[in-house]
């Protein structure tokens, strides 16, 4: 320690123990300086991470859920940790995480949210081998704006279905789901049915996001911008009537070059205005 790293009023206030994890392991029993302002930092030393014990249950449950073997999360965990878990423990430790995962995917859900987002995202799952399958994920949002996690499913096929949302919608009404205002999901065919078969009181909404993105993908560069301006005044308008004002403004202007792109606004305007 320089004195020139403290401040001319603070003083010293003796020396903390700290753990330091390195690719090598750990190192145990450094005595790092510390000022009684606690504005002093160590210039060579990295910001202090959370326990070790912490960190190392979130590295074995990471690997696991990337797709390593158990034998292969026990090899990185003493290499680079320098603690040896046998693949047994490991696999004890995430038979213990997929209990509480479990748990949480069947807990009781409130009878209402205003609205519920629907869709699907595709990620590594392991079964036997590694292949990339839908994730199907539901989030509600409440009548105060907060959000969760209402569940998430993974269904074995290749590519996403109607008949799996229903399945998803049917069980979301067993947990205590009575009332959904808006679902909203994207243009997958048969969607909005099976919505309106489960939850005939609700509307459903085509997401946005997803049409904007559609219509950009078949645009050129050069015009992106001013398209997207256009289909913003449709969609953030603040009453139906400036909506469809919006749209025959955007037809006008773009109907002759991607005529595609208009017809999609055109065909399901209702439900993205919803």
């Amino acid at each position: 320690m320089r004195k020139e790293d403290f401040h001319p009023e603070t003083k010293g206030n003796g020396f903390y123990p700290r753990c330091l994890l390195t690719k090598y392991g750990p190192i145990e029993g450094l005595m790092v300086p510390r000022t009684r302002d606690g504005n002093f930092r160590a210039q060579i030393l990295p910001p202090p991470r959370r326990r070790a014990g912490l960190d190392l249950g979130e590295a074995v449950l990471a690997l696991y859920a990337s797709g390593a073997s158990t034998r292969a999360v026990s090899r990185f965990i003493e290499t680079i940790y320098g603690a040896y878990y046998s693949p047994a423990s490991i696999s004890r430790l995430t038979e213990v995480a997929e209990d509480q995962i479990e748990s949480w995917r069947k807990r009781r859900l409130s009878e209402e949210y205003f609205a519920l987002y629907l869709d699907a995202t595709f990620l590594p799952v392991r079964r036997g081998t590694v292949a990339r399958e839908p994730v199907y994920l539901a989030l509600g949002i409440r009548r105060d704006g907060t959000r969760e996690i209402v569940g998430f499913w993974t269904s074995g096929g290749e590519g996403e279905s109607s008949l799996v949302y229903q399945e998803i919608l049917n069980e979301l009404r067993q947990r205590g789901l009575k009332r959904i205002e808006v679902v909203i999901g994207d243009g997958l065919s048969g969607l909005k049915e099976a919505v309106l078969r489960v939850y005939p009181g609700a509307r459903f909404q085509r997401c946005v996001l997803h049409s904007l993105k559609y219509s950009l993908r078949k645009v050129r560069r050069s015009h992106r911008e001013a398209l997207a301006q256009d289909l913003r005044r449709i969609y953030r308008a603040r009453r139906r009537s400036e909506a469809l004002e919006a749209f025959r403004a955007f037809k006008a202007r773009w109907q002759g070059k991607y005529p595609e792109v208009v017809k999609h606004w055109e065909e399901n305007l209702e439900d993205l205005l919803v």
